[in-house]
């Protein structure tokens, strides 16, 4: 028991165990602490657990994200415990977070009340905490637009957040503790996925069209140029014609970004679709 890892104030109903596993030889090193993941990044050098939480008062509601680091070593498959960190919010999926040049960068959003954040953190070499280096507090989102997709692209962040209309915010995290909003793309409904084109600032987003009023009514694919302040190019994949009493589209892309086949090389986009529609009949 005095090997397990243990945090105050973070409530915890189970153990999360990590195990590095040398192949060869089927030797182990295992940590664990008490507390449970919701998402994982990995890279060849870290793991990092995500665990969304929510506390609650008789007047509030409020959503954390606790941050565990454990540091690899892929040549001796051990596992060593870095470092955690609480912060605000919570995180989507495992684009919402990254690690680049010795940072860990990540999006938060919450719902009560409704706020966007970004988090730039680092180790302390004095402490077994994550250190914040620098964050946007402000900015990111217009009112009760929350969080829809985000990527990572080395010194750049693209956040799109959404309520009526699809802001597409550029970041620029070149200095890691001070990270600034230089760019945003305005258009009808969201994206739920971003996927970087090439270097000359262009994107692609996978994600739903919508009215004025934020309805969704249908899927789209749209190309964009960050520099600029329109989209290059919006396609509408289905939406409701005026013949048509109900139509609605759905892709497996729309919640798992691996059903997209992107190729830049060869200029392809795929995905899987499904369409329904009911037909008004004229008397």
């Amino acid at each position: 028991y005095d090997s397990i890892y243990y945090f105050d104030d973070v409530p915890a109903y189970s153990m999360t165990v990590v195990t590095g596993i040398k192949l060869d030889t089927y030797d182990l090193t295992s940590q664990a602490f008490i507390g449970s993941v919701s998402e994982i990044y990995a890279s060849t050098d870290a793991i990092y657990t995500v665990n969304n939480y929510s506390s609650w008062t008789l007047d509030s509601y409020e959503n954390h994200v606790q941050i565990v680091k454990y540091a690899l070593d892929v040549e001796n498959a051990t596992v060593t415990y870095v470092g955690q960190k609480e912060i605000s919010g919570y995180v989507g999926d495992q684009y919402w977070m990254d690690e680049y040049d010795g940072y860990f960068r990540v999006v938060t959003s919450s719902w009560s009340p409704i706020h966007n954040e970004l988090y730039v953190l680092e180790e302390d070499d004095n402490t077994d905490e994550l250190r914040i280096v620098g964050s946007i507090k402000e900015g990111l989102g217009k009112v009760n637009e929350t969080v829809k997709s985000v990527r990572f692209n080395e010194d750049e962040a693209y956040v799109v957040t959404f309520e009526q209309t699809d802001p597409l915010y550029t970041i620029d995290l070149s200095d890691p503790s001070n990270p600034e909003i230089i760019s945003a793309i305005e258009e009808p409904g969201y994206s739920t996925y971003l996927h970087v084109w090439d270097d000359n600032n262009h994107l692609i987003g996978f994600g739903f069209t919508a009215d004025d009023t934020g309805r969704v009514s249908g899927l789209k694919l749209s190309a964009y140029d960050t520099t600029q302040e329109v989209p290059l190019e919006t396609y509408q994949l289905n939406g409701q014609d005026d013949d048509e009493i109900f139509s609605y589209s759905y892709s497996e892309a729309q919640h798992n970004p691996k059903a997209l086949m992107i190729s830049p090389e060869k200029g392809i986009i795929a995905f899987p679709i499904m369409s329904w529609s009911n037909t008004q009949i004229s008397p």
